[in-house]
């Protein structure tokens, strides 16, 4: 497990393994570390390792905002209304 704590940033993230994501010793950490610094107004951040493999998963999430970003590309594209030329 590591923990990084940023001052700067108010923020506490914690990066847990795969093998550390259900220890119960986690839990206990995360609970300790809220109750120390809930009160200063910091945000615990807990980053736990998955079973999907990530380079299958950021393919398909840069692809889907790839897309969905011509897709507006295409829309600003359009002419909105009717043509305003006059055909001399």
């Amino acid at each position: 497990m590591e923990i990084n704590i940023r001052e700067d940033k108010k923020l506490i993230e914690i990066w847990a393994s795969k093998a550390e994501r259900d220890d119960p010793g986690l839990s206990n950490t995360l609970r300790k570390l809220c109750v120390e610094y809930g009160p200063r107004k910091y945000t615990v951040a807990v980053f736990k390792s998955g079973e999907e493999d990530l380079c299958d998963l950021t393919s398909g999430l840069l692809l889907t905002n790839r897309r969905k970003l011509a897709e507006v590309e295409t829309a600003q594209e359009r002419p909105v209304g009717p043509s305003m030329t006059m055909g001399f």
